[in-house]
């Protein structure tokens, strides 16, 4: 019953809502979840005291440079748009087998890069309209591959059959038109999925309601950001629908930089 809730409930109702509130409620929903968890896990980090102090420290500071060196120099903004939703995507399907407690070896990596391959193909559809017809086609194809490639084995993991689903789930929102909704799909369930994760360890070691007085302050941060925003002009881009990568983007790939599980 978990899992049947976790893999296909929750996604199933996400995608409802994404199709009811359009793509702004999304994209707003996605940068206060996403910066939230950031700060959480970024916290959780720094208290385990098992990594070097100063690669937390540089690692988000030198992906962070990068970023804003890119786009002062005039970057332009449909490559970030297309490469970071597919590093975010893979950062989404590799934690998805340590999530699941499943081994990631051998053929399971078809999956995750089948994976890789629809989001690409979705995302450069939405960027570049003039090839949404043939990338949503090439997307569809890959859906099919990685269904025949997980299905047709004896031995399939959970993990691959959840990939599968939220591919599935990727193409039919991608019908609306917006880049911001596949992304928001993604980053939502990612979160969504870790904060469970989170209360289910905290629960084994009887440390539930300390756990869910983190989420609850890493989450007020940027709700009140969000309202800042709102009644003070200045820092009204922060959360700005049309200019999200801007801000939002650098921070998810620091994140990303300093989540990567060594060993």
């Amino acid at each position: 019953m978990q899992g049947l809730y976790r893999d296909i409930l929750v996604p199933t109702v996400l995608l409802g809502v994404a199709f009811l509130v359009g793509w702004q409620a999304i994209t707003v929903a996605f940068m206060v979840a996403g910066y939230g968890h950031f700060i959480l896990g970024y916290t959780y980090r720094v208290r385990a005291r098992r990594e070097n102090v100063w690669y937390l420290i540089l690692v988000p500071v030198i992906v962070i440079g990068l970023c804003v060196l890119y786009f002062y120099f005039g970057g332009a903004i449909i490559p970030m748009l297309i490469l970071a939703p597919l590093i975010f995507a893979g950062h989404f399907a590799i934690d998805e087998f340590f999530l699941h407690g499943e081994a990631l070896s051998g053929i399971r990596w078809a999956s995750v890069w089948l994976f890789l391959g629809i989001d690409f193909l979705l995302s450069y559809g939405l960027v570049v309209p003039e090839y949404r017809p043939l990338a949503f086609m090439g997307a569809l194809a890959l859906l099919v591959m990685i269904a025949l490639v997980v299905f047709l084995r004896k031995h399939k993991t959970n993990t691959e059959r959840y990939l599968v689903f939220i591919a599935a789930l990727l193409c039919l929102i991608s019908i609306l038109g917006s880049i911001e909704l596949v992304i928001g799909v993604v980053v939502l369930l990612h979160c969504y999925n870790w904060y469970v994760h989170g209360y289910e360890r905290a629960r084994e070691k009887n440390t539930a309601p300390t756990y869910w007085r983190d989420v609850a302050c890493t989450l007020s941060v940027p709700i009140l950001l969000l309202v800042a925003s709102v009644v003070y002009p200045p820092l009204a881009p922060l959360f700005a629908v049309n200019q999200y990568y801007l801000y939002y983007y650098p921070v998810a790939l620091a994140h990303i930089a300093t989540s990567v599980r060594f060993g």
